[in-house]
C-alpha cells in the first residue's frame, strides 16, 4: 500500500523483496528463497551433492574388473572404466566400432581393416582437397580444368555437338525461362493483328533447326521463318558497323541454314520498328509471296 505522497507504508512488501519457504529434499530444512527460485529443490550446493551421491551407482569393467562409478542416466551405457578398455573390447569383438572414436587413436587392427576396405576405391575431388592433396592440373600450374588447352579444346566441341541437337536447345531455352521481350512482344501483335492464322512465336525455344532457334514460323502450309534482330547485339550494320557478333548470330550464316533445309528466311532489325507502315508492306510482301 501507499500512502498520499505515494510512499510504501508498514507492512508492505516489494515484489524484488518478496520471499517464499520451501523445504529441502536432503536435509528436510526448510529454507526462504525469491519467488522466481520456487523449483529450488536443495537448500545448499553441499546438500545437492551429497543427494546426487546417493543415487549414484557403481559397476565393475567388463575389462579390467576396476570399479565404475556411473550417474542414473549413465548407467545402461557405461560398461568400460576408459577408452583403453572399450579399444580392448572392440579388439575381442564384444562391441562393434562407435562412432565416439572419431578424433581418437583407433586400435591398428582397425585401422588395417578400414585401409583394407577403401583398396581400389577412387575418393571424390572434394575429399581429396580436404586430406590436402593437390590436383594433377594444379601441379602443373593451371587453375582448373578448363584452362588446359586440349581439355578446353575438347569441351568446345562437345558444346557444339550438343547444340546441334533440338531436344538440347528446347531444354536449355526452357531452363533459361526465355519469353518474348518488349520488341518481340510488339512485332508478335502487329504480325497476329494483321495476318492472323499465319506466324506463331517459337522464340522460346519450341521450334529447333540445325541448332538454330527462329522467332517466328509459318504455320499456314508456307516454309517461312523470320528473325528480330536488336540492333547491337546482332551487329547492325547501321548503327553498330564495328561490332562482330558470334558467326551463329549473323544473318548470313542463319539465311545460309534456314535455305538449305528449305526455308525462306527474313530479317527483321530493331530500328524498322519505328516505321510502322514500311515494315507491315515488307511483312505482307513476305507472308503471301
Amino acid at each position: 500500500m501507499r500512502d498520499a505522497l505515494g510512499r510504501f507504508t508498514k507492512g508492505y512488501v516489494p515484489p524484488n523483496k518478496a520471499r517464499i519457504t520451501l523445504t529441502c529434499q536432503y536435509c528436510l530444512r526448510e529454507f526462504e528463497v525469491p519467488p522466481s527460485r520456487k523449483n529450488q529443490k536443495f537448500c545448499s550446493l553441499k546438500c545437492r551433492q551429497s543427494f546426487l551421491e546417493l543415487r549414484r551407482i557403481k559397476k565393475q569393467c567388463l575389462i579390467c574388473g576396476r570399479e565404475i562409478v556411473l550417474t542414473p542416466s549413465k548407467s545402461q551405457r557405461g560398461k568400460y572404466c576408459s577408452w583403453q578398455c572399450y579399444r580392448l573390447a572392440i579388439d575381442k569383438g564384444l562391441v562393434k566400432y562407435n562412432p565416439w572414436l572419431k578424433g581418437r587413436k583407433a586400435p591398428i587392427d582397425l585401422i588395417q581393416r578400414l585401409r583394407e576396405a577403401h583398396l581400389g576405391k577412387r575418393l571424390s575431388p572434394q575429399t581429396e582437397f580436404k586430406k590436402g592433396n593437390i590436383p594433377w592440373w594444379k601441379k602443373l600450374g593451371y587453375k582448373n580444368l578448363m584452362q588446359i588447352p586440349e581439355i578446353k579444346e575438347k569441351h568446345r566441341k562437345n558444346v557444339a555437338e550438343w547444340w546441334k541437337s533440338p531436344e538440347y536447345v528446347s531444354k536449355q531455352m526452357r531452363s533459361r525461362g526465355v519469353k518474348p521481350n518488349k520488341k518481340e512482344q510488339l512485332l508478335d501483335q502487329m504480325l497476329q493483328t494483321n495476318f492472323p492464322n499465319e506466324w506463331k512465336y517459337v522464340g522460346d525455344g519450341s521450334f529447333v533447326l540445325k541448332g538454330l532457334c527462329p522467332d517466328w514460323i509459318n504455320i499456314n502450309g508456307r516454309k517461312k521463318v523470320i528473325d528480330l534482330f536488336g540492333c547491337f547485339y546482332h551487329g547492325c550494320p547501321i548503327h553498330y558497323p564495328s561490332r562482330k557478333p558470334e558467326p551463329h548470330l549473323t544473318e548470313p550464316v542463319r539465311r545460309t541454314i534456314f535455305e538449305e533445309c528449305g526455308y525462306n528466311y527474313l530479317v527483321i532489325w530493331e530500328h524498322e520498328l519505328k516505321d510502322g507502315e514500311t515494315l507491315l508492306r515488307k511483312l505482307e510482301e513476305f507472308t503471301y509471296a
